[in-house]
């Protein structure tokens, strides 16, 4: 398989088929970390438990190493706790909660490809309040766009105290409505049946998950993502 790089270091999730590896872990751990300290109130949920790390050393050990080199605490046992900090239930409090994707697009991590980190932050509600997306493989714009409700959205460089100024990107030929825009949809597949401009004006390919997709339209790349749920 072209997505196993890394023999002993990684392995496909039972029940959908994704690829996990030891860089989803050591990010979860990391921002769950992270998160605790500054917010220590909220809730977080992760897309990862540390389950398959207890089971494998190698896994294990290359994870907590990938932490602890970015920041992240060394002590084995409280990466762990990190990582399953991210199974808390809800408390009934009405408490926010930060949601994390650790690795959007695994299969682009492990092929060179796009990824994206994904960080929401949500009320008591449910209701967004946060969303950021990191593109550590992006270099046409900063790779970090974080929006916050009510007060629009910013662009961020890795390691920035600040946000980047963009320039507004000059209003593309197809905003005229003179031809079809350039769209994504997310899976790719969903084509076959999901033709909104016809069979002559198929999607953009973008590599891969569905949060590279929003990321470009973000970025001004596409008009929109058409997300297919059958």
């Amino acid at each position: 398989d072209e997505c196993d790089v890394t023999a002993g270091v990684s392995f496909i999730k039972a029940g959908d088929s994704t690829p996990v590896t030891a860089a989803d872990f050591a990010i979860q751990g990391l921002i769950s970390q992270e998160l605790g300290r500054a917010f220590p109130a909220d809730r977080f949920m992760g897309e990862e438990d540390a389950g398959d790390l207890r089971e494998d050393a190698a896994l294990r050990s290359l994870a907590l190493r990938l932490s602890s080199q970015y920041g992240g605490e060394p002590d084995e046992a409280a990466f762990l706790a990190s990582v399953d900090r991210g199974l808390e239930p809800p408390r009934g409090t009405g408490e926010r909660c930060w949601v994390l994707d650790p690795i959007d697009g695994t299969k682009g991590f492990m092929t060179g490809q796009n990824y994206v980190v994904g960080l929401a932050l949500v009320d008591g509600d449910g209701e967004a309040l946060v969303g950021v997306m990191g593109v550590p493989a992006e270099e046409e714009v900063p790779p970090i766009m974080a929006a916050v409700r009510g007060h629009g959205l910013t662009w961020w460089r890795a390691g920035g105290d600040a946000p980047v100024e963009q320039e507004a990107a000059p209003r593309p030929a197809w905003a005229d409505g003179g031809a079809a825009p350039p769209w994504l949809i997310s899976p790719q597949r969903a084509f076959a049946e999901c033709q909104p401009f016809g069979a002559a004006h198929p999607p953009s390919e973008v590599c891969c998950g569905a949060m590279i997709k929003y990321f470009y339209v973000a970025a001004g790349r596409a008009a929109g993502v058409l997300e297919d749920e059958g």
